[in-house]
């Protein structure tokens, strides 16, 4: 599973998938950490990457967008703590 790690998901969470073996990038590791919403969807889109996010905002962009790609992965946890998030997604 190839992902693209939206940057409010930590850089901890991001080294613990690439141990549990997923190929993960941060968004900030391959576009300006300013880039906009769109320009991610982009960008994912063309790298055949899953956006793993907790912004609802992706949601209505990749639905207004008339694209079947990318997919994405909206977090919703009750809490933020990096263990409590690592624990989902492991």
């Amino acid at each position: 599973m190839r992902l693209l790690a939206d940057l409010h998901i930590s850089p901890l969470t991001v080294t613990f998938l690439k141990s549990l073996g997923y190929d993960v990038v941060r968004v900030n590791e391959v576009l300006p950490a300013n880039a906009a919403d769109e320009v991610i969807v982009t960008w994912a889109r063309q790298s055949s990457r899953i956006i793993l996010t907790q912004d609802l905002d992706f949601s209505r962009i990749i639905a207004l967008g008339g694209k079947t790609s990318p997919s994405l992965i909206s977090l919703r946890p009750q809490s933020s703590r990096i263990e409590h998030v690592n624990g989902i997604l492991s």
